[in-house]
């Protein structure tokens, strides 16, 4: 499709392969409409010398937003009493039906704080929350904006949050980041939100911690951006319906905002 191109724009849900590059004889620039590349072979892009370009900072506050709106909406569990009321489920008020859990003051792990993670802490300020955050640097300035505290160990800070956000590029070091030991390191009630690429978290390590009894007694929130992985349903059917507490929608921020969409799974 490629092969008489000059310059290729692509779309993070679009792989570029080593072969499509090397069978692009005219190629001369790929460009990315998002902050990550991970879809490209920058490293047969190289061989060639073809210029490699991408959009950081784009959609910064977008994707923050959307990523706190996920935190919120799994808290409260806004998806699971909507769909419980349109079904027809609904007979009456009880004193603690969906109530969730609390938010204001609150413990927040952010597993990266970069442009994202930093607005995402940013948000979290407005409801009183305590911020941790973990990540291959030190943020002495988002430190002092945020009263943020640096943990030097990832597990350390999952056994503290109970929140945790993940912000991390896709590179060899992050990929199955959260994986089903690290699942288990978390508190009993901790909520996760992955609104960083979907590989970062083993999803079938996830699913199957959703399926066996670690998920009785403990909730998780994944928002994964299922159109660029190799499986789009991995939590074990088409869509997710085998888990009563996964919910679905259109991904409508951040940089993957092409094709991908989003889950939520909340643990029982």
């Amino acid at each position: 499709m490629i092969s008489d191109a000059d310059i290729l724009y692509t779309l993070p849900a679009n792989p570029v392969t080593g072969d499509a590059i090397r069978g692009a004889k005219r190629l001369r620039m790929i460009a990315t409409m998002g902050t990550g590349y991970d879809n490209i072979d920058v490293g047969a892009a190289r061989e060639r010398s073809i210029p490699v370009t991408y959009a950081p900072g784009i959609l910064d506050e977008t994707t923050a937003d959307g990523a706190f709106a996920l935190l919120l909406a799994t808290a409260r569990r806004l998806g699971e009493a909507e769909r419980f009321l349109r079904a027809g489920k609904y007979r009456g008020w009880t004193p603690f039906m969906f109530t969730g859990q609390d938010v204001h003051h609150a413990t927040l792990g952010v597993v990266g704080m970069g442009r994202i993670g930093r607005a995402l802490a940013r948000r979290s300020k407005g409801f009183s929350m305590t911020i941790l955050y973990h990540d291959a640097r030190r943020n002495e300035d988002a430190e002092r904006e945020l009263a943020a505290t640096f943990v030097p160990s990832l597990d350390d800070l999952l056994a503290r949050s109970d929140f945790v956000s993940l912000h991390v590029p896709l590179v060899p070091e992050t990929r199955h980041l959260i994986d089903a030991v690290r699942l288990r390191r978390m508190k009993r009630t901790a909520i996760l939100i992955n609104t960083s690429r979907g590989p970062v978290v083993d999803e079938m390590a996830l699913a199957q911690a959703l399926a066996e009894g670690v998920t009785r007694e403990r909730r998780a929130a994944a928002a994964h951006r299922l159109g660029i992985r190799a499986n789009p349903y991995p939590y074990g059917g088409s869509s997710g319906g085998e888990y009563p507490r996964v919910s679905r929608r259109e991904a409508s921020s951040g940089s993957r905002s092409v094709t991908p969409w989003e889950v939520t799974c909340r643990r029982a």
